[in-house]
């Protein structure tokens, strides 16, 4: 008699040889990363140089400075986008794949990521961390929260009219939504109380906070005012003053004045504060030092080209991603998000670095970006993952007709 076939063994998550391959796939090193910034920086360098080449091309031929206008515009969304992607190597440093070397991953992610969006990674992790443990629980996750502080926590499903203006059109027609989104998100502290790990075992105090606040005003109000003076070694000698008495503070400052979170950060804050006013210090006696030199509004270049954004263009494309990441969606562990496989110019501006990857990455958190599609793949072997995950094409339109998988608005409206 014949032997009878065993029946081909279905794969799950919890597959031995699938977890072997995802383990695998963890593996971060002291190297990779350094391309990845390397190609955002020269982008953002690109398109900074590139305006203000434009408008001296423009002050040097008399040609009228509306011209400026629509160059700018263009400038403030490419840039927005780049900040996006700078916060998104962020994303990798608070699950501490930006660099395998603890220490490494923390100084790159401060100097080069959050620092110029005036942010700080660990205050970041704390959130990101409740936000992978609790997904879409209003009570405990810290994104839905931020998001409800904002205005942007929608109810779910909504009509396609409804979606369309107001997680478009009206983000974009009054800027004040997305400039409230940034400054919610910038301020937001996550503390969770007792029973959680995130939350803060002290805050910050009120002295420190403005101290914090003076020290920024006397950096800047002194520099406009040797800008004046056209003195370059007096304003050398002024900015090292200053910077020497903000460390001194922070240096001898009581530890009880500064914050403390439950969940440590590889960097001792005292650090972390002394780093950022460096950081701040360098920035800003940059931009007054190339006044002067060049007699140019570097100032003015700097608020436009790098606040406003910040404010606008960066705003908005965040908006655009967290919105649907997570939005008409549960709290389970395969349906909380989705994967997203929309136009690449759409992955660039919104789901940058992994981010289209969305429940890939939910599941497994500590695989890094550039293996995240390889982890799809490896996850589409498993019989729940093809079966539960949900696969978007498009944002607003279906890529083809028929379409084979839902929109972004299709998962987000009830009128389809």
């Amino acid at each position: 008699m014949a032997s009878q076939l065993e029946p081909e063994r279905t794969l799950s998550l919890n597959d031995p040889d699938i977890l072997r391959q995802v383990n695998e796939l963890r593996q971060t090193d002291n190297v990779t990363s350094w391309f990845y910034l390397a190609r955002e920086y020269l982008f953002l360098g690109l398109v900074l140089g590139g305006t203000i080449a434009f408008y001296t091309y423009l002050e040097g031929a008399e040609l009228s400075l509306l011209w400026a206008a629509p160059v700018t515009l263009l400038a403030v969304v490419l840039i927005g986008a780049g900040q996006q992607r700078l916060a998104t190597l962020t994303h990798e440093a608070a699950h501490y794949m930006l660099f395998h070397n603890r220490l490494l991953n923390e100084i790159v992610s401060e100097w080069l990521c959050m620092f110029p969006i005036y942010g700080t990674t660990h205050s970041y992790r704390v959130q990101h961390l409740g936000h992978h443990q609790y997904p879409n629980d209003p009570e405990r996750d810290p994104d839905w929260v931020q998001m409800l502080r904002s205005g942007h926590r929608f109810e779910f499903p909504m009509s396609r009219f409804r979606f369309l203006w107001h997680c478009v059109f009206k983000q974009v027609l009054n800027p004040l939504y997305c400039l409230r989104y940034a400054l919610v998100r910038a301020s937001y502290v996550v503390d969770k109380g007792e029973g959680t790990p995130y939350r803060m075992e002290r805050r910050q105090s009120r002295v420190m906070t403005l101290v914090m606040v003076f020290y920024l005003l006397a950096l800047v109000g002194t520099l406009a005012g040797l800008v004046l003076l056209g003195n370059y070694l007096l304003l050398a000698l002024v900015s090292v003053g200053i910077w020497l008495a903000g460390i001194t503070f922070f240096s001898l400052a009581p530890a009880v004045w500064f914050e403390d979170y439950f969940i440590k950060s590889d960097l001792p804050i005292r650090c972390q504060k002394c780093m950022r006013i460096t950081f701040n210090t360098l920035v800003l006696t940059a931009v007054a030092f190339l006044t002067l030199s060049t007699g140019k509004p570097w100032w003015l270049y700097y608020i436009v080209l790098w606040m406003v954004p910040l404010g606008s263009s960066f705003a908005f494309f965040m908006i655009l991603r967290q919105i649907v990441q997570h939005g008409n969606a549960d709290t389970e562990r395969l349906t909380n998000t989705r994967i997203f496989h929309v136009h690449w110019l759409i992955i660039w501006a919104v789901f940058p670095i992994g981010n289209d990857y969305h429940l890939p990455h939910h599941l497994f958190p500590m695989v890094p970006h550039y293996n995240l599609k390889k982890l799809h793949g490896l996850l589409a072997q498993t019989e729940e993952y093809r079966r539960q995950a949900i696969v978007v094409e498009g944002y607003f339109l279906p890529p083809e007709i028929p379409p084979k998988h839902p929109t972004v608005m299709d998962l987000m409206t009830s009128d389809r």
